[in-house]
């Protein structure tokens, strides 16, 4: 079996990593065969390059490069497509409208008062109850389905219940509606008082 471990640790990390791993290597490449084989050939192959003379450039190689540059775009390609034909000419003018129309709505909704006028008070509606302005004649009310009959309640009954409420209150308070003052419903923009 042949040992790598110089040629890899060339390929992976190249010379540029002087260290304690690099010594690492080279004290190992001084006593394994293969890898001071595998340094002595690439030291040999260095100096060969060394000693190499620079390569000539072709006399017409900017000529060559000039006319790659400039040369028509490869028949294979189509170049831009009609939607791309269609579209590019009302681009500019939808970003231009676009972010005119963002800068107008920024500037008029920055203008707007953001004080929203609201009652000092809660306003509460009242109910009134009307007596009818005329009353039904008695053989209605008599006609009428015994469930339907109006039942009379005397002032005793309506205190115990009152009474009983009241009671029902006082053992589940977690039941009262709490009112808080100011709308039911905020509004954005609106400020209390």
């Amino acid at each position: 079996m042949k040992c790598t471990r110089f040629e890899d640790w060339l390929e992976q990390y190249g010379e540029e990593s002087p260290g304690p791993a690099w010594e690492s290597i080279l004290v190992h490449s001084r006593a394994c065969p293969d890898c001071a084989l595998a340094s002595q050939h690439r030291s040999e192959l260095l100096e060969t390059l060394r000693h190499l003379p620079a390569p000539e450039e072709p006399a017409h190689l900017r000529e060559m490069i000039a006319l790659a540059l400039d040369a028509p775009p490869d028949p294979g390609h189509d170049g831009p497509g009609w939607f791309d034909e269609v579209l590019e000419p009302w681009l500019k003018p939808l970003q231009i409208g676009l972010a005119v129309g963002c800068l107008v709505m920024v500037v008029s909704l920055g203008t707007l008062s953001r004080d929203v006028p609201g009652p000092a008070t809660p306003v509460r509606p009242r109910l009134v109850a009307h007596a009818p302005a005329v009353s039904p004649p008695a053989d209605a009310i008599a006609a009428r389905a015994p469930a339907e009959r109006p039942v009379t309640i005397s002032p005793a009954e309506v205190a115990a219940f009152m009474k009983r409420l009241e009671e029902y209150r006082r053992l589940h308070p977690e039941m009262e509606m709490r009112r808080l003052p100011g709308p039911a419903v905020e509004t954005v923009g609106f400020r209390r008082p």
